[in-house]
């Protein structure tokens, strides 16, 4: 898939002013994921020590709620060493969310060329549609 962005281009004309060029530009459908996607660092407290602050970076807001959910596995792991199927709900990693000692996201917008910081509950809603996109594509 290929799209055409169609970008004006000024010219100074010394007496006629401001002429408008057109030229065409193509994307490819790669160049487009790379704009579209944010860089995201998740940064998380695990337990009220400060000591236990640490961060991950991932390449897109998708990743990094992959990445959470990561973690919270591997607690539950952790937990319940030796048994082979370990289930839990949305309300089970909301919770988690909510008792460790804190987590928030900084995410990369490209219009301001900076981070922009993201609380719990703004992780919560990308974490429930990244289940759901998950739900979705195990059933096709």
């Amino acid at each position: 898939m290929r799209l055409e962005i169609w970008v004006p281009w000024f010219t100074i004309t010394p007496l006629a002013g401001v002429a408008c060029q057109q030229h065409s530009f193509t994307l490819t459908k790669m160049a487009q994921k790379q704009k579209m996607s944010s860089h995201t660092i998740i940064l998380y407290q695990l337990t009220t020590s400060p000591q236990s602050r640490t961060y991950r970076d991932y390449e897109s807001v998708r990743d990094s709620m992959g990445g959470i959910c990561e973690i919270f596995e591997d607690k539950l792991k952790r937990e319940h060493r030796g048994q082979s199927n370990i289930s839990y709900g949305v309300k089970d990693l909301f919770n988690w969310i909510d008792e460790i000692g804190d987590m928030g996201a900084l995410v990369y917008n490209h219009s301001i060329g900076g981070y922009e910081p993201k609380n719990k509950e703004w992780i919560k809603e990308k974490v429930y549609r990244h289940l759901q996109r998950m739900a979705r594509e195990a059933q096709q």
